[in-house]
């Protein structure tokens, strides 16, 4: 049976008949070639993968993360498309469609892929001993780092792990990360994301200071904006002047006029200074305000005769001479003077 070929032999007792024998093709075995040898008996497939007896040979269906050996691959697909495993040229040559190779952990890779290495860089048994390398297709982006098990005994068999360059995260290292997120910029700040970067803008009255806060207040006062020593205070965005007399404006700037209250009193002149002012009094005042009359007995103006008469302050510019007794008060020729009284002198 099965493709088996009988042996007919005489027997070396004279009593036998004619004796027979089957000669069993690779893979089968029994007295008439009827039992299928089980080629998974001696456990050949490894890193746990399940073995598939077939005729005269098996298969390894690998568990997660191995793949059986390039020319195994190969030739288990040109059997599976009808092509005699005579070369990889001639492979190639007869396939006439594209074969996924997703069953055996390589997706998107064709037959010819897989001809170029089973013929230049071909290894492993076919057992399910070949760890399949799942950093080979590149997952990881943005120049991050693939590290796989055979790199990293902390990696699974069938995984992988992206180091991450800075400013990205996720698995694949394709989420850029938002820099911005924790609010980095306060006081107001707005904050603009970039590559494993981020600027503040910081709000008037503050600067990025130190880098990437915008925590530092201005302080507006550094400039001495205050003119005639007057004081600064600091304010957000701002400052205030507490102007020394006589000054006022925003900056101090500004001499305040006094002569705008109208000081000088009696028709005399304002002269504004300096926190001050100075008053030039009219004709007969005296005083800081001209407010003072100033006495005509006590100047020029006292015409009276010192030995006979007394000079009296009498109104505004006038004065009287009151004449001591036994005198009488002769006629000047001094208009400025009132003449109110005379006293004689007794007979």
């Amino acid at each position: 049976m099965n493709g088996g070929t009988c042996s007919e032999g005489r027997c070396s007792d004279a009593a036998c008949s004619v004796q027979w024998s089957c000669v069993c093709l690779t893979g089968w075995a029994g007295d008439q070639c009827h039992i299928n040898v089980d080629e998974c008996s001696s456990y050949p497939c490894r890193n746990g993968a399940t073995c598939v007896d077939q005729v005269s040979a098996y298969t390894c269906v690998c568990a997660a993360g191995f793949t059986r050996s390039c020319t195994d691959i190969r030739n288990t697909i040109l059997i599976s498309i009808k092509i005699q495993a005579l070369s990889c040229s001639q492979a190639i040559a007869a396939m006439t469609c594209k074969a996924k190779l997703a069953a055996y952990g390589r997706p998107g890779k064709t037959l010819a892929d897989y001809c170029s290495l089973s013929c230049n860089n071909c290894a492993g048994t076919g057992n399910c001993d070949m760890d399949i390398n799942e950093c080979e297709s590149s997952p990881c982006m943005n120049g991050a780092s693939c590290v796989e098990s055979s790199v990293s005994s902390g990696v699974p068999v069938d995984r992988y792990t992206c180091t991450c360059s800075g400013g990205y995260g996720g698995k694949l290292c394709e989420k850029e990360v938002d820099e911005c997120a924790s609010s980095p910029c306060l006081n107001g700040g707005s904050c603009s994301d970039a590559a494993n970067s981020y600027v503040c803008t910081c709000a008037a009255g503050y600067t990025d200071a130190p880098s990437g806060t915008c925590l530092q207040e201005l302080d507006e006062c550094s400039s001495d904006p205050c003119l005639q020593s007057g004081k600064c205070f600091d304010k957000v965005n701002s400052y205030e002047c507490v102007c020394s007399n006589g000054y006022s404006g925003y900056n101090c700037e500004v001499n305040d006029d006094e002569c705008l209250s109208s000081p000088c009193m009696n028709g005399s002149t304002c002269t504004d200074g300096s926190n001050g002012y100075s008053c030039t009094c009219a004709n007969k005042w005296a005083g800081t305000l001209c407010n003072q009359e100033v006495d005509p007995c006590s100047g020029t103006e006292n015409d009276c005769d010192k030995s006979h008469a007394e000079c009296m302050h009498v109104g505004i510019g006038a004065h009287e001479c009151v004449c001591h007794p036994g005198y009488r008060l002769a006629m000047l020729e001094n208009p400025a003077r009132t003449l109110r009284s005379a006293r004689h002198r007794r007979a």
